[in-house]
């Protein structure tokens, strides 16, 4: 069901998921959490994330910053992969046809979960009326966008692992 623009505004002014999120101490009990509602704990192990499945407890040991382990290219094309597999990819493309393939940097090992785009028109002071979009479901690899020939160029972004 959608919700209306004033019911989505008032979900975004009041408090959103990290202002929520709260560290605590120790280990949590699973009767007091509620179902898929992670929380985070600082325990002996350093920061921890529980989440109750099932009446179950699952954890989640977190790293710090260093989790990061490549990271290539802050230019307009490039890709950094995190520890846990997740890796996000971004680049920038001319529209100089009705289509354009993209080749991500690196190939995803397992799945592209999303791509967005945005177009620029260097010349246009008042916004773009017709929109780059996706023709082609993007593979490991690569992604075929249909283009607003109206653009100079868009600006990709992938995620997957």
């Amino acid at each position: 069901m959608a919700i209306s623009r004033e019911e989505r505004l008032v979900r975004i002014h009041t408090h959103t998921k990290q202002e929520r999120m709260q560290v605590q101490n120790g280990v949590p009990h699973v009767s007091e959490m509620k179902e898929g509602v992670p929380v985070l704990s600082s325990t002996k192990e350093g920061v921890v994330q529980y989440i109750r499945y099932n009446d179950l407890l699952y954890k989640n040991v977190m790293k710090d910053s260093s989790d990061i382990s490549d990271v290539v290219g802050f230019a307009d094309d490039g890709y950094v992969k995190f520890g846990n597999g997740l890796i996000m990819q971004w680049g920038q493309e001319t529209s100089a046809a009705a289509t354009e393939t993209v080749t991500f940097p690196i190939p995803f090992p397992h799945e592209c979960l999303n791509v967005t785009c945005t177009d620029y028109d260097n010349g246009d002071t008042g916004g773009i009326a017709g929109v780059t979009g996706i023709k082609t479901l993007p593979t490991t690899t690569t992604v075929i966008f249909s283009c607003y020939d109206g653009a100079d160029t868009f600006f990709w972004q992938a995620i997957g692992y």
